[in-house]
């Protein structure tokens, strides 16, 4: 670790992100347990037949539902540390690091979904399914821009009918920015000013198109790349570059508990104001990274244990959707007791055995980078601009 990692920012005697992002030594893979958790939880709702009401948006000011919630958590947590990556080593490594994070748990829950779930409520014959294209052309979803939804005859009759892997949805999205990234780095945007201009377009052209194109969660438009709306596609860009921009500028953001605070009342106030939105986008990546760094002895228990978000986030789903086929007129609450046990002990499982060993082997890649400063694509972007250090 070096010393700029441990060092106040020059200008105030006050702690900022980067003196306390120390290592390992943060609460990322809880909160993104959590966050996983509050998409389960949102889904129960219409999964369940209930469509018009989501706990998290009633109970929250509207801003959201736990769904949308854990998603921008997750964007925001993936911007702040995909940037430190695509900065820190180089594009192969950095690529191949994306990959092994995301395809290998990817394949093993589209198998689980396919052969495991599948063959017990399908409403064809068993023959048939197995036997069937559309069976065999669902694992094409490894490659995650060619994740499909339907399976021969499954969850025909559920309230979200044909619907596997609802989760999925966001994965597109996200490997999207992953490839992007390193391209905008390429063209000299990732430094601190010009990357804030970055995310003032994706802004700008996100209020277009709900203003004035009059997009929305119903209204998506075409694809700006396979799999990824435009509009999800915008919306998310902003939290995910916001933790781009929060890295970026790491050593000049306050680390403020008084600061945290603000933001958490100001959503309370703003919740009835026609702002609330852009109060949103502020206030939810600050709260994240504050909470992200802050020191618990529970929280710090957690760490020990591993990462289980993205296991509950691929399984959640069809899970719930087995659940809801096997037991008519389960209600939401009751969705969620059952759903919750079974989701988590099959992340644990994806997390012992696959997810954990691919990121052993992408640490081992680490270790053998030669150099493993800023990757190839951004070698013209100045240390000083970054206070990138190596772990």
């Amino acid at each position: 670790m070096l010393s700029d990692n441990l060092c106040k920012s020059s200008k105030s005697d006050r702690l900022t992100f980067n003196d306390v992002f120390t290592g390992k030594d943060n609460n990322f893979n809880f909160i993104r347990v959590v966050a996983a958790s509050f998409v389960l939880l949102s889904h129960c709702y219409p999964l369940a037949g209930m469509n018009n009401f989501d706990p998290f948006y009633y109970y929250l000011g509207g801003y959201d539902t736990g769904g949308g919630y854990g998603v921008a958590i997750f964007f925001v947590i993936s911007g702040f540390l995909v940037t430190k990556s695509v900065l820190q080593h180089d594009l192969m490594s950095y690529l191949l690091s994306r990959l092994l994070r995301i395809v290998p748990g990817l394949a093993f829950a589209l198998i689980f979904s396919a052969f495991v779930i599948g063959p017990i409520v399908t409403q064809k014959p068993l023959s048939y399914y197995l036997l069937s294209h559309e069976t065999w052309r669902y694992l094409e979803g490894v490659n995650v821009f060619a994740i499909r939804q339907d399976l021969p005859g499954v969850f025909l009759a559920n309230p979200e009918a044909k619907i596997v892997n609802g989760s999925l949805w966001t994965l597109p999205i996200e490997f999207g920015f992953y490839l992007i990234l390193p391209v905008i780095g390429g063209l000299g945007l990732l430094k601190r000013w010009t990357a804030l201009g970055v995310l003032l377009a994706g802004i700008v052209s996100y209020a277009a198109l709900v203003l004035v194109f009059h997009f929305s969660w119903n209204a998506q438009g075409g694809n700006l790349f396979r799999g990824a709306p435009v509009f999800s596609t915008a919306r998310n860009f902003i939290f995910f570059f916001s933790g781009a921009s929060l890295w970026l500028w790491r050593d000049r953001i306050i680390y403020s508990r008084g600061m945290a605070i603000v933001m958490v009342i100001m959503l309370y106030i703003f919740s009835v104001n026609s702002y609330k939105t852009a109060v949103f986008y502020i206030a939810l990546p600050y709260i994240v990274m504050y909470l992200a760094f802050s020191r618990s002895d529970i929280l710090g228990m957690y760490k020990r244990v591993g990462d289980y978000s993205y296991g509950v986030y691929i399984y959640a789903f069809p899970v719930q959707q087995f659940i809801v086929a096997k037991m008519d007129g389960v209600s939401p609450l009751a969705l969620f007791v059952i759903a919750a046990p079974i989701t988590l002990l099959l992340a644990v499982a994806s997390w012992h055995i696959v997810e954990h060993p691919a990121l052993r082997l992408r640490e081992r890649i680490f270790r053998r980078e030669n150099s493993p400063g800023p990757a190839a694509l951004v070698r013209s972007c100045r240390e000083r601009d970054f206070n990138v250090g190596r772990n």
